[in-house]
């Protein structure tokens, strides 16, 4: 076995609105239970995904708290329901049981996002991934630019296997769509 880096789809466009609490939490199970089995054998593991750390928002909203009115600190104080955050949240490669509490605190943190579509993401990211570690992307559905992201990392070096977290018509379509690339 070799270690794995965990691919998160958590961007909000891909889950559809009356499964969007259901989908997005058997993601992040899903990614939690797979850090804790390559992690309990002893291989690393790293995090990616386009979703959004709660405290990066959080953060955002605390700068913002200065107001004249209280009326304005109630307009502050919501939450924010779009992010344009495009820089991914990654935990980097490593091995031991930090590693396990740190990919479960960040996971256990994140929220859906509009930000970049994962297939982007992937082109954009893949040159700074180790080639040494297996890429294993979490999603709840496979468009074409998913898969001819993940055909070219295939055709880089990497190994690559996919989760699609979906009911089977989704399912299906995921598993046309790779078998392109022969993933």
């Amino acid at each position: 076995m070799i270690g794995a880096n965990l691919v998160v789809d958590f961007r909000r466009e891909g889950y559809a609105a009356y499964e969007l609490f259901e989908r997005s939490e058997l993601v992040v199970t899903a990614a939690a239970s797979l850090a804790a089995y390559i992690l309990e054998h002893k291989q690393q593991v790293g995090l990616l995904t386009n979703g959004m750390d709660a405290v990066d928002r959080l953060t955002f909203e605390l700068q913002e708290q200065e107001s004249q009115s209280r009326s304005e600190m109630r307009r502050l104080t919501q939450l924010r329901v779009e992010s344009d955050r495009l820089r991914p949240v990654e935990v980097p490669l490593r091995r031991g049981d930090f590693q396990l509490w740190q990919l479960r605190h960040v996971l256990a943190r994140l929220e859906l996002s509009d930000g970049l579509p994962l297939g982007e993401l992937l082109l954009q990211e893949y040159p700074r991934l180790p080639r040494d570690a297996a890429v294993i992307v979490l999603a709840p559905e496979v468009p074409y630019s998913l898969a001819t992201a993940l055909g070219e990392l295939k055709r880089s070096g990497f190994t690559i296997a996919a989760f699609v977290v979906a009911a089977a018509p989704a399912w299906e379509q995921a598993a046309v769509a790779l078998s392109v690339h022969n993933i």
